[in-house]
């Protein structure tokens, strides 16, 4: 398993595990932001990333994400699907989750991508 982990800035590249051989010479995810906000009332965690897929064929990914404070505790997951993206192109992709747990900055990882 290789990941690098990112807290709260913005341009660096987040590479998870990837579950399918052929989809890991195929696509490539990178995290280009990672906010965290909302305080007590609605804690959640912002990570906008790209898919470019290096294949010879449109084919669409599951991105699966891990949250943790700046502490290092992971304090939520979320998966994400993007569709159908074509042979050579790069879609710009963002997800919120709202978290177990209140926190002001933290860590955005990419565990996994199929």
């Amino acid at each position: 398993m290789f990941f690098l982990v990112v807290a709260g800035c913005v341009g660096v590249a987040v590479i998870g595990l990837v579950s399918d051989r052929s989809a890991a010479s195929e696509m490539h995810v990178t995290v280009t932001g990672c906010k965290f906000s909302g305080g007590d009332v609605l804690p959640a965690a912002t990570v906008e990333y790209t898919v470019t897929n290096n294949g010879d064929s449109a084919r669409g990914v599951t991105v699966r994400f891990e949250y943790r404070d700046s502490a290092g505790n992971r304090i939520d997951t979320d998966t994400a699907h993007v569709k159908s993206i074509a042979p050579g192109d790069t879609v710009r992709a963002e997800e919120t989750t709202l978290l177990d747990a209140t926190v002001s900055s933290g860590i955005c990882a990419i565990t996994g991508v199929s």
